[in-house]
């Protein structure tokens, strides 16, 4: 089922699924990046309640008020960065140009309570004479939060400009100035760390999808190989069959003209015994197991152009059952395609097929040669089944 469009509304694709272990390890990375992203804030903002309520100054029933709202808009804060993970996870496996699209403001919304809260935290603490803390663990959070969305890049300019930040609002504190070294060092420790083991863990999902990606590649572009591999085989066995189909039961038909009905009903016996033989051949076809024998082949060829009326010599045969398999399929092809062009587009009555070992060399030729126009995709199947197996034809 298709979902529809609203009017307005861009629906983007959806990626597709994963499976078995891959999946498992998806949603591990997830589970991981969903709790990070909310989990540090919320763990922040439990620090800076405890450093709150152990102070020696106490809290006025005024900053109770303000304090009660700034942990609202913590965990505000905490939600839509949950929301924004999510977001930015699920759309690391669609195009770029897609990563941010949809409606802005709902952006507009999470960047606004981001900076409302961390500013109002960052306001109350500097009243109170207090490290203002939230600046580095509001921004990192949300820095965590979209970074499945951001590259190396972006997230080492992001990583500096917060120690920047937070370097710069530490100097200006009105907190102790013998002791600012201490949250400055840390800042400049802790932020690269958290920034960038998120980093790593996005990048490591990024590479599950890209290696989930390949293999689903890999298995669409093998049954298309096997697709074409069993459109090519038809080709081969129908197009050679119907020919000698259709040579016979003309023969049949002049026999019965001139009254001669009992070899006018062996040929139509073996018109049946090919039907049933290309029956068998389309099924070994389909299942992957017909193999070419090109002795055989060759012998099929001799008896479909006798049959047209077409005397047939084939010398060397005895080098066709010396050959493996890849070349005496192709030299088989070659013999097929060029048997059945003799009987459509040639008015011969003689054909010689020439098999010589050293150096390997298939010749057919036949009295009756013209030259019509050959297609461009006629010339590269010759070349493509020649140049499969190391050879090489006249035309290329």
């Amino acid at each position: 089922m298709i979902d529809q469009a609203e009017p307005g509304r861009e629906v983007s694709p959806q990626p597709p699924a994963m499976s078995g272990n891959g999946r498992r390890l998806e949603w591990y990375i997830k589970i991981t990046l969903y709790l990070l992203a909310p989990g540090f804030l919320l763990g922040g903002l439990l620090s800076m309640v405890s450093t709150l309520s152990a102070t020696d100054r106490p809290v006025s029933p005024g900053e109770s008020a303000r304090l009660i709202v700034l942990i609202i808009l913590g965990l505000a804060t905490a939600a839509a960065n949950l929301v924004v993970a999510h977001v930015a996870i699920s759309r690391m496996r669609l195009p770029r140009d897609q990563w941010w699209r949809g409606p802005r403001w709902r952006w507009a919304v999470w960047i606004g309570i981001t900076l409302v809260a961390t500013f109002g935290w960052a306001t109350f603490l500097w009243t109170r004479g207090a490290w203002p803390s939230p600046l580095w663990m509001f921004g990192t959070a949300a820095v965590v939060a979209v970074t499945p969305l951001l590259g190396w890049r972006s997230t080492t300019i992001a990583t500096v400009l917060l120690i920047m930040i937070n370097t710069v609002a530490t100097m200006l504190s009105p907190m102790n100035p013998e002791l600012r070294w201490i949250p400055i060092t840390s800042i400049a420790i802790a932020i690269p760390v958290i920034t960038f083991t998120q980093w790593l863990t996005v990048w490591m999902l990024r590479v599950v999808y890209e290696l989930d990606d390949a293999r689903r590649r890999a298995a669409e572009l093998a049954i298309t190989e096997e697709r074409l591999r069993i459109a090519r085989d038809l080709h081969d066995v129908l197009g050679k069959t119907l020919t000698t189909v259709a040579v016979k039961s003309g023969l049949a038909a002049e026999l019965v003209r001139r009254g001669r009905s009992t070899e006018a009903e062996a040929e139509m016996a073996a018109v049946r015994q090919i039907a049933d033989d290309a029956a068998k051949e389309t099924r070994t076809v389909v299942r992957g197991e017909r193999m070419v024998d090109l002795a055989r082949e060759l012998d099929g060829a001799k008896a479909l152009l006798d049959s047209a009326g077409i005397a047939c010599t084939v010398q060397n045969r005895v080098h066709a059952t010396r050959l493996d398999q890849q070349r005496a399929g192709i030299l088989g092809w070659v013999v097929r395609e060029g048997v059945t062009n003799i009987i459509r587009h040639s008015n011969a009555t003689r054909c010689l097929i020439s098999l010589s070992p050293d150096p390997l060399r298939l010749m057919i030729t036949n009295n009756g040669v013209h030259t019509p126009p050959r297609s461009p995709g006629h010339r590269a199947a010759w070349h493509g089944r020649a140049t499969g197996g190391g050879g090489r034809h006249p035309g290329a």
